[in-house]
């Protein structure tokens, strides 16, 4: 991508423990200017091939003084069986050799590549695929982006209110840097990312419910939405809900508390605090909303109770 870099490393952290640091991270060194790579063929050979152990290295580099020692597709301890990086650095550094590990080609399993040299100011070329190179923003992260997307979320649900009935908005937004197509050209919808279950980023503060009828209600919300968590001052709607779940919501409440709401209180206060003190009220005033039993009736009574039409 940038034909002023003459030279890029990819190196595995330091470091004997193992953690989050040295099994996932590495360090990368651009090298600017004209430093010219040694052009020689090296003889790689395969550790998944040959497998040797740390003490087998150790031996033939003693014994064997070879100038130079390349070891390819070598598997890393640090996410299971294998060689510990740390172990190649440090038996590097006791003996008259240096040591150059290259993460670039098989980050996915977690394999590198490994040079053992005498030779201190030489830099060899390490093998990479052309075919895998991607996209310069494949390479980095993008902190905001998660943010970004919460806060998306509700300015579209806010724009496409102003446009379409209430029923059409969509209950949650996936903020995508691209579709994926199937190689035809058409959306593969089967690869589409499915929503996360997270609470949108919106203007108030988040405030936990309290125990009682605002945590029971927080339940239903979070059952309906499909959300972990709502806060008692959250907007129904902003969370993602629209009047079919409104109906849902008030057939709760109903069964729950046994109290009868009017499906426009939603629409007038929909928050979560603002229910809880309707559905405390009703409950005060004794307005209790009595669910009416279900009776099994006979087939017969039933066909007798249908009427019955006079034919002129």
């Amino acid at each position: 991508h940038l034909p002023e870099i003459s030279h890029v490393e990819v190196e595995p952290k330091r470091g004997r423990f193992h953690n989050e640091l040295t099994r996932f991270r590495y360090q990368v060194t651009l090298r600017v200017g004209d430093q010219r790579l040694t052009s020689e063929d090296l003889s790689w050979v395969d550790w998944r091939k040959d497998r040797w152990e740390l003490m087998e290295l150790r031996r033939r580099l003693i014994e064997n003084k070879p100038e130079t020692l390349a070891l390819t597709n070598v598997a890393n301890a640090r996410l299971g069986e294998g060689l510990d990086p740390e172990d190649l650095y440090r038996l590097a550094d006791s003996l008259p050799y240096q040591v150059h590990l290259s993460w670039a080609r098989h980050g996915k399993e977690g394999s590198f590549d490994v040079i053992f040299t005498q030779r201190s100011e030489t830099r060899f070329q390490f093998p990479f695929d052309l075919d895998a190179v991607k996209p310069l923003n494949d390479y980095v992260n993008h902190p905001l982006s998660a943010k970004q997307a919460r806060q998306a979320g509700p300015q579209l649900r806010n724009f496409l209110k102003s446009l379409l009935p209430e029923h059409m908005v969509p209950a949650s937004f996936v903020i995508l840097d691209e579709l994926p197509l199937l190689p035809n050209g058409k959306l593969d919808r089967r690869a589409l990312p499915a929503p996360e279950a997270v609470r949108p980023d919106l203007p108030q503060a988040f405030v936990a419910p309290r125990a009682g009828v605002q945590q029971s209600l927080a339940g239903i919300w979070s059952d309906l939405l499909g959300l972990p968590q709502v806060g008692i001052h959250d907007n129904f709607f902003d969370l993602g809900g629209h009047s079919l779940l409104t109906t849902q919501l008030i057939s709760r409440v109903r069964e729950l508390f046994k109290v009868e709401l009017p499906l426009r209180q939603v629409f007038q206060q929909p928050t979560i605090a603002a229910l809880a003190i309707a559905i405390e009220q009703e409950q005060n005033n004794g307005t209790r909303s009595e669910i009416p039993k279900i009776v099994r009736v006979d087939r017969e009574a039933r066909r007798l109770a249908r009427p019955v039409r006079s034919l002129q």
